[in-house]
């Protein structure tokens, strides 16, 4: 897919959960990752599988609109051959703690992979997710787990923080609030 885009000239203009819109030549591009990115705002150093380190998360925004859309930057480095597809499931919780909708998804948006990462580099990814309109206002709180797929069932990655298995391997993000959705 990356070769096909590189041969006509299509580029990222906009995207909204794991759909994205691609133009040829466009005058403005969207970013979905970026290699040698800077530090992330928020860092922490996750070890999964032994392949791959989240290493933080950059939340540009705090509110998003029901049915709108919340930027969500996740940072990322391999420190060795990945021999799997990664994936992660983005969470929204309530103050109870109970999952109001998730999303599980391939890192990289399957454009660019744990395995062709450049060793050592902090490769960022940018991931808008959709808030559901029918997400009532209020103040949630975001987590992430990391899962991997090869052959068969997709599969929880392991984490080297055994801290996280009380948590069910949930990392928490942040916190975030949802406001009504925005009339047209």
């Amino acid at each position: 897919l990356r070769d096909l885009m590189a041969r006509n000239d299509l580029r990222p203009v906009d995207s909204a959960g794991d759909l994205v819109l691609l133009l040829r030549a466009p005058a403005d591009t969207v970013e979905l990752f970026r290699a040698d990115a800077p530090p992330p705002a928020t860092r922490h150093a996750v070890t999964y599988d032994g392949q791959g380190v989240f290493t933080g998360f950059t939340l540009p925004e705090s509110t998003a609109a029901a049915g709108g859309l919340l930027p969500i930057e996740t940072c990322w480095r391999r420190v060795a051959d990945a021999d799997r597809q990664y994936m992660i499931q983005l969470m929204l919780m309530d103050a109870e703690g109970r999952t109001v909708f998730s999303v599980v998804r391939h890192l990289g948006y399957l454009l660019y992979p744990a395995a062709e990462w450049p060793a050592g580099s902090n490769v960022r990814e940018t991931y808008r997710l959709v808030i559901p309109s029918h997400t009532p206002p209020g103040v949630y709180a975001i987590g992430m787990r990391v899962a991997w797929w090869r052959e068969g069932p997709i599969a929880l990655s392991q984490p080297d923080d055994p801290r996280l298995a009380e948590s069910g391997l949930v990392i928490p993000l942040a916190s975030i609030t949802v406001t009504p959705p925005r009339t047209r």
